[in-house]
């Protein structure tokens, strides 16, 4: 049985950088400029060090015939159906100590490296995220036969644990880099990951919990005492950002609910998952939209062909020479001797 790791790019990429706000950053003294920021370009060799020894430990850990690096492209698919999806990264970004575009031209550059020089299979497809790559090839690996491992940081791919020979490893605590961390996850998880999910939404994509927008605020009825939520839904993030620039307050109540309180109020009052969402049709309305956001299922036919194609014709020819000149030019010597495994 031919056995695949494929990586969630992302997190993979991402994860090291939070040290550039702790120990490496002290280690190497690096002091963040006039605009708080940090010289991303100080921080390179030891970032893209980083990488490279944390994918041949990988190789070597899982004892894998081929590694897929799951890419995310640019511009997402999901934001053709949620206009707020993933709304709270710019800010995120803008409040980084991190200089993010000197940080993208060399995340961009390792993956250049990876697809031309290695015999890593790198798939990116366009407006599809390292989730769906994950998603769709565990999905068809697994009917080739392949014994597949999902590495990443994200519960979101916890998803393919429904696909035989499917296994996901992730880190036990999310701010950590040690790969000793990492712990298979177990099936039974699944059922729990999936409702927590779509009923309490997940904060870092901006996807939100079933009972959002179904309430407007006391200063919004005020202003719009005729308007209903359910009239206004499909509108609801235009409205919220349009109102709070103008008045400084949310258009809506924003409730916090959660998997615990779901299933509470469920067993005091009798309800199934169904009867929960007929309570107010805006329920089974964020319900269905998370859905497709967050699962498997919900990736357009086209992307699904178009990464299982980009995976069938990846190259896996390694330019170990070339390799070797970057690695001894950097000072990086003890990667030449897992120059194989990459």
């Amino acid at each position: 049985m031919k056995k695949t790791l494929i990586i969630d790019g992302s997190v993979f990429l991402y994860t090291p950088l939070f040290g550039t706000n702790s120990r490496e950053t002290k280690r190497l003294k690096l002091k963040p400029n006039e605009n708080g920021k940090i010289d991303f370009n100080l921080y390179k060799d030891i970032y893209e060090y980083t990488l490279y020894d944390n994918l041949s430990t990988m190789k070597n850990k899982f004892q894998v015939d081929e590694i897929v690096f799951a890419v995310d492209a640019q511009g997402y698919w999901r934001k053709d159906i949620w206009s707020g999806y993933k709304h709270s990264r710019k800010a995120g970004r803008d409040n980084s100590p991190i200089e993010w575009d000197k940080a993208r031209v060399i995340m961009n550059e390792f993956i250049d490296t990876l697809r031309n020089d290695t015999s890593i299979k790198v798939v990116e497809v366009d407006t599809a995220e390292a989730d769906d790559v994950g998603f769709v090839l565990s999905e068809e690996l697994s009917k080739r036969g392949h014994e597949v491992i999902l590495y990443t940081t994200d519960h979101d791919w916890l998803y393919n644990l429904e696909h035989d020979n499917v296994k996901v490893w992730k880190l036990s605590v999310t701010t950590g880099k040690d790969l000793s961390k990492f712990v298979e996850v177990a099936p039974e998880d699944l059922v729990m990951e999936r409702l927590d999910h779509v009923i309490g939404g997940d904060t870092g994509d901006y996807i939100k919990n079933v009972k959002a927008y179904s309430v407007f605020s006391p200063e919004f009825i005020k202003k719009y005492p005729k308007v209903k939520p359910i009239n206004v839904w499909d509108k609801r993030h235009e409205i919220d950002l349009s109102f709070e620039e103008k008045y400084g307050v949310s258009a809506y109540k924003h409730p916090r609910f959660g998997l615990k309180t779901y299933i509470k109020y469920c067993e005091k009052n009798s309800l199934t998952l169904d009867g929960f969402l007929k309570l107010d049709p805006i329920y089974r309305k964020n319900y269905e939209l998370n859905c497709k956001l967050a699962f498997p299922e919900g990736v357009p036919k086209q992307i699904r062909e178009d990464i299982i194609k980009t995976y069938d014709n990846a190259s896996t020819e390694a330019n170990y020479g070339k390799l070797v000149e970057e690695f001894t030019e950097k000072g990086m010597f003890d990667l030449i001797g897992k120059i194989t495994l990459l």
